[in-house]
């Protein structure tokens, strides 16, 4: 630094000239990383340093422009800037164009065209291997200059130094003169040569740089990675080579986590305790540092062994480990459940076994005495309620039994036979509902079962109700619900019930097929599949650390079974206390990178263990279910938007690790029921707990954490978790059974029109078809005008049934017009282009159309047709032969009537029990007189027009064909006023009708004009039958959608709704089965 003296206006200034390359001046504001600007380019609103510091504290301030001393002298600045004329704003103007008096750098005001440009080469700095120039935009946001644009006054240079060093100094910057400041940054070593420092205990440590693993000389910012021993604990700052090429003071450590040590518990347990370690180098010999039980860190014998652990009558052992730390898990035999939950005992370095001792309990159900009785019957047990006892149900002879005769007691504390329960119903109850029955350890408030009635349950205390509090008797008198179930929280799910969810879970991500491995295809690729885990790690979690590890240990083994899924899988990982830490967002980048999200899994156990360290400061430790469930909310924001235009069939998958209830925030039942009204069948909760002895109010919660009461699994330990998903896949849905619908609404009675619109649910109806002509293109085959028939319905693996009148404008001519119609299965919304079209549907041309001899496209007698499938159609365009299809989770059979399918024998009685299949009675009529009973309840299905007509469109002109599959709750009317109706429309047309016992026709029942339409044609009408003794439901095809009069008409001579008219199946099945040789017995 010099010191030079200088006269101005008589007045004696000391200036003191810095070097132009040094930052040590106070005319200059340095960044972090060791480059500078002047200092009054500081709180001006533009970043200039790399991380923005020089914008950092500025709230109230902002650039201050000040004046160079020696500038009238020289015209230079003390930082060696060429400065122009000065200015002062609003009263010494500039001249000269487009000249305006603004702050100039360290020059102050002067006069400046902002738009000057420097034409000059940029200043070139040794050691760097390109540069960057840096401007800001009107809202001060950097930009770095393409290679063809022209530097303006006020743009910073940038260099790329080459590996090893680092730029430090001053930025050139373009100034007033159309020139570069003469100011030269400098590229100086930036490598640390020192040796990083060693840590105590450590196997091995290198060097990373941006997490990866280098050679060579570390540089600036590069840190020290340590790789502990085995079930140790690497804690605190990693060392960094600074920018003054030394390596930091942060330092780490190996530690075995463990909690602090309790002498006293200890001592009450009977461990004698060995010396306190921190890492296994504090011991001596062959003692290494191992966390004891209430010894906390201690040095003890890693050879030492505790034998064989105490036995529990009716109980087996595994160990798991060895040595000191070894542990023993005790499970119950089957039929039995552990006293106060679970016992696992671990061996303690003092050669003794540790941990509480429990009893096998065998299971015990709930007295069905007083359930039964309720309704005038009786029950007889074999065994008391114990675990095995056979419970025999009767009802006096007035009285028919509804659900199973006899039941057995399960491990789980409930009688078999399912949720329906077991009750006597009056034979001649026909205007009520039948008696809904009382809970098992519950009670029924509600004597009354008309139309209309309600009635509500509750269970006794220390038992918590599973299902509808509340049900009602509707006007088809049948229960809104089944009534609820009365469980005890002691008992933990059986195997074969988490075995049976875990499955589900599996099957509801992307290949719903047989084989869970099996890839899906790659066409799905535009559906994503969200797989997102939240972990509860409240401080009782961390209390019992095993639990939460082989929670860890689940889901790792969980992505790696997915990992042969070719779709698209992103995951996401939330931790929760009193407040969420996202592990990994769904958006993240590496959310479908398998080794990604395993090392994030792995950073998660960590941190629990570092939680339960007593080197690691405790923090609230509340749990605060409901955030977590919120940060998840606001993680999927943008699949809400698109759920609520109807743009996405992406799904997510929620397993969410806890133990028990929140005691912070909201509660989060109602969170999660929040968002599964938002998100509908694209979201699905599974909760799952170990919690000890849970409290029916905890029990509740977790229950309702679920999407559903079999989505929650309770076990009795969560190590056990990942042995049962080993072996999911002997737990396989058997598809070919039919009848079997998935979620169709009917619950809550939710159903309404095709048309007007009530979508179905995915995979609601798996036997549903679609029927199209071939087309160039998929958006083609599904949206150009006039290319959809009609529908149909699967009926096995090898034929579709459908209606003839599709097919009146394509038959005859060539032989082959049947390779023109494409059947689409498994589909419930149709495609609009190919990244549309996911893995579930499969298209099908068929090998032969077989319509009914005696069909009649004049008057629509016999309208029906059988499809036998011949090849599978694919999106590129080519086909290949099928013997058969394959069923999936989206495609099963209807059932047929006559086929021995639903109705059994033992639901073929009069109101006195006796069969009405004995000599001369044709079992065919007596179900059709059952199936078709007046004011029965039934459904159809189709893709057809959502729009109202009051008469037939015959061109076609203003068809508005449904995307989604349409489903329609309709009732089946008397022969009288389906006799009417027929003359009704004959009377408005030319070709007549005729009603026959090959036809039936139905209305809304609840008259608002619910109607099949066009597009409908073919598709299935069905019915729900109830197994009343087995509790088992399935559907039945009873009808094809078939002709009708416009779309929900109302006729004009009387106020009444024109039905629709549908096929009898009933009467074509000898027909059906000669052409198909189906056999009477489908599978059930």
């Amino acid at each position: 630094m010099k010191l030079a003296v200088i006269f101005l206006c008589n007045v004696l200034i000391p200036v003191y000239v810095y070097g132009q390359n040094s930052c040590n001046s106070p005319l200059r504001f340095t960044c972090k990383d060791d480059t500078c600007i002047p200092l009054v380019r500081k709180c001006d609103g533009n970043p200039d340093c790399p991380d923005g510091e020089d914008e950092l504290e500025c709230t109230g301030s902002k650039a201050v422009c000040k004046a160079c001393a020696t500038c009238a002298l020289n015209g230079y600045s003390e930082l060696g800037y060429r400065c122009r004329s000065r200015c002062i704003p609003r009263r010494i103007f500039c001249s000269g164009a487009n000249k305006i008096c603004i702050c100039d750098q360290e020059c102050g005001y002067s006069c400046i065209n902002p738009h000057s440009l420097c034409r000059g080469e940029v200043p070139l700095v040794e050691n760097s291997y390109g540069h960057e120039i840096i401007r800001f935009d009107e809202n001060h946001v950097r930009v770095k200059l393409r290679r063809d644009e022209i530097p303006k006054y006020g743009d910073l240079v940038r260099y790329k130094c080459r590996r090893g060093t680092r730029l430090v100094g001053p930025l050139p910057r373009c100034n007033g003169k159309k020139q570069w400041s003469n100011e030269n940054p400098q590229c100086v070593d930036a490598t640390c040569r020192g040796t990083p420092p060693l840590v105590r205990g450590m196997v091995k440590s290198y060097v990373t740089r941006n997490d990866r693993r280098i050679s060579g000389y570390p540089i600036y910012g590069d840190k020290v990675k340590y790789i502990c021993p085995q079930d140790h604990l690497l804690i605190g700052e990693a060392p960094m080579c600074t920018k003054h090429r030394t390596w930091s003071e942060d330092r780490q450590q190996c530690i075995v986590p463990c909690p602090k040590r309790d002498s006293e518990s200890a001592f009450v347990a009977g461990i004698a305790c060995g010396p306190n370690c921190i890492t296994s180098a504090d011991c001596d010999g062959r003692l290494i540092c191992h966390c004891d039980l209430d010894c906390g860190r201690a040095c003890v014998d890693k050879n030492i062994t505790c034998g064989a652990a105490p036995t529990i009558q009716l109980a087996n052992v595994t160990y798991t480990g060895y040595g000191a730390g070894q542990l023993a898990r005790y499970t119950c035999e089957e039929g039995y459940y552990m006293l106060g939950g679970r016992v696992l005992l671990q061996c303690s370095g003092s050669g003794k076994w540790s941990g509480r001792l429990s009893t096998c309990i065998m299971a015990k159900c709930g007295n069905p005495d007083r359930s039964i009785e309720f309704t005038s019957g009786r029950v007889s047990l074999s065994n008391r309620n114990w675990y095995g006892s056979v419970a025999e149900f009767s009802c006096p002879s007035n009285y028919r039994m509804l659900g199973p005769p006899t039941r057995v007691c399960m491990e789980n504390g409930q009688w078999s036979g399912g949720q329906l329960l077991t009750v006597c119903d009056l034979k001649d109850n026909v205007i009520l509902c039948p008696d809904p029955g009382v809970p098992i350890n519950g009670e029924r408030i509600g004597k009354i079962f008309t139309i209309g009635a309600t009635v509500t349950f509750e269970c006794h205390n220390g038992y918590v109700l599973v299902g509808e509090a509340e049900i009602t008797c509707l006007y088809f008198k049948q229960w809104s619900d089944n009534p609820p179930l009365c469980v005890d929280p002691a008992y933990h799910s059986s195997k074969s019930d988490i075995a049976r969810t875990l499955y589900k879970s599996l099957s509801n991500l992307p290949d719903q097929s047989l084989t869970i491995s099996r890839t899906i295809s790659a066409s799905e690729v535009n559906i994503f599949h969200y797989v997102i885990f939240i972990f509860d790690v409240s401080k009782s979690v961390t209390k019992k650390y095993q639990d939460f590890s082989s929670g860890i240990e689940f889901a790792k083994r969980l992505i790696d079974r997915l990992k042969n899924f070719g779709g698209v899988l992103k995951y996401s990982i939330i931790a929760y206390a009193s407040s969420n830490k996202t592990q990994l967002e769904i958006t993240d980048r590496f959310s479908t990178n398998v080794k990604e999200v395993i090392k994030r899994l792995d950073n998660l156990d960590s941190q629990v263990k570092e939680a339960v360290s007593e080197l690691i400061e405790e923090t609230r430790s509340g749990t605060a279910t409901a955030k977590a469930l919120k940060s998840l909310r606001d993680m999927m924001l943008f699949m809400e938007h698109d759920i609520r235009n109807d743009q996405t069939n992406d799904k997510c998958h929620v397993f969410l690790f806890t133990d028990g209830m929140h005691n912070e925030g909201k509660n989060p039942v109602e969170v999660r029921k929040e968002m599964q009204k938002i998100f509908g069948s694209n979201i699905e909760f599974y909760s799952i707990s170990a919690q000890e002895d849970p409290s029916p109010e905890a029990f509740e919660e977790l229950i309702g954490l679920a999407s559903e009461p079999e989505n929650y699994i309770y076990i009795e330990d969560i190590h056990l978790l990942s042995s049962y998903l080993d072996k999911v896949t002997d737990v396989k849905s058997d598809f070919s059974k039919c009848g079997q619908a998935g979620e169709v609404g009917l619950k809550h009675m939710a159903l309404k029109r095709v048309v007007g619109g009530e979508e179905s649910v995915e995979n609601a109806w798996p036997w549903q078809a679609l029927i199209t002509k071939k087309a160039s293109t998929i958006k083609d085959i599904y949206t150009l005008d006039g290319n959809q028939l009609g529908g149909g319905s699967l009926i096995n693996d090898q034929w579709v049934l459908t209606a003839a009148h599709l097919f009146d404008r394509l038959k005859g001519g060539e032989d082959n017009w049947h390779e023109s119609v494409l059947v689409h299965l498994g589909i419930s919304i149709k495609p609009t282009s190919e990244d549309d079209m996911i893995s579930s549907i499969r298209m099908y041309i068929p090998g032969e159309i077989i319509i009914h001899p005696r069909y009649d496209k004049n008057t629509l007698k016999n309208d029906v047709t059988l499809i036998l499938l011949g090849k599978e159609y694919h999106r590129n365009m080519t086909s290949t032969y099928i013997e058969r299809i394959s069923y999936t989770f989206y495609i099963r059979p209807v059932c047929l009537p006559c086929m021995n399918s639903c109705l059994k024998e033992s639901q073929l009685t009069d109101n006195d029990g006796k069969s009405l299949t004995g000599p001369g009675q044709d079992r065919c009529d007596i179900e059709e007189k059952i199936l078709l009973e007046n004011n029965a309840k039934v459904v159809a299905t189709g893709f057809g027009d959502t729009s109202r007509k009051n008469e037939p469109d015959p061109r076609k002109k203003n068809i508005k064909l449904s995307k989604k599959l349409q489903q329609a709750l309709l009732k089946i009317q008397d022969d009288q006023s389906c006799q009417d109706a027929i003359k009704y429309i004959n009377e408005k047309q030319r070709i007549k009708y005729s009603y026959n016992t090959t036809l039936f026709c139905c209305l809304d029942p609840h008259d608002n004009g619910v109607d099949t339409c066009q597009g409908d044609s073919g598709g299935p009408v069905v019915r729900e039958v109830l197994n009343q003794t087995s509790g088992v439901s399935c559907w039945v095809q009873i009808g094809l959608v078939s002709f009708g009069w416009g779309c929900g008409a109302l006729r004009d001579d009387v106020h009444a709704y024109v039905p629709g008219f549908y096929t009898n199946v009933i009467k074509y099945i000898p027909w059906i089965k000669r052409k198909t040789n189906m056999t009477d017995e489908a599978k059930l």
